[in-house]
């Protein structure tokens, strides 16, 4: 037991220093934990190409809150439960993302037996499922998926709480999505 308590106690130090602003802790907890943690991210279906991107995401989020880190669960499992957060998000992006360069693939390479098919229309569709959303929906939406933007930058962006850009980008995803695919049924 005793044994434990060393071995926990540079742990529960290095969280005391991070929330008391300490950088050289900050770098020392990221040194610590991030290949751990993009390994477990990569297990979870997290792409190589945003596998960087989710594991810096995982650590902005422990350094927005390891202030209400309570110490009931190790660090590393407290990490692991917001790596699983992020590599759905980033499954979700990716998914979306594949669905955007598909219907923008109808730009590039027209399918000359389908006038639906002819050039300007993937523009033409994405322009109207985008007229689907609401401003706040929209803003969301293009600035996430078409930009690039990630949940922390967009937060401060439209000056809102980063839950409440989750929201707005969630409800843009559906309606986006259902009117995709309602013009593809047609």
């Amino acid at each position: 037991m005793r044994a434990l308590a060393t071995l926990q106690q540079p742990k529960e130090a290095i969280v005391s220093r991070c929330v008391a602003g300490d950088e050289a802790a900050w770098a020392q907890l990221y040194a610590r934990y991030a290949h751990s943690t993009a390994h477990f991210l990569q297990r979870l279906g997290v792409a190589p190409e945003a596998l960087d991107d989710a594991v810096q995401e995982v650590f902005l989020q422990a350094f927005r809150s390891l202030d209400t880190f309570r110490g009931e669960a190790a660090i590393k499992t407290w990490l692991c439960r917001l790596a699983v957060t992020q590599a759905r998000r980033s499954r979700d992006k990716a998914r979306f993302a594949r669905r955007i360069r598909q219907l923008l693939a109808l730009e590039i390479t027209p399918d000359s037996e389908c006038d639906e098919h002819a050039p300007g229309q993937a523009e033409r569709l994405l322009q109207a499922g985008l007229s689907q959303l609401t401003a706040l929906e929209r803003e969301a939406f293009v600035l996430y998926e078409l930009e690039g933007q990630s949940g922390v930058e967009l937060a401060t962006i439209l000056g809102c709480p980063e839950a409440t850009v989750y929201r707005r980008l969630h409800e843009a995803r559906k309606k986006f999505q259902g009117f995709i695919e309602s013009e593809a049924q047609k």
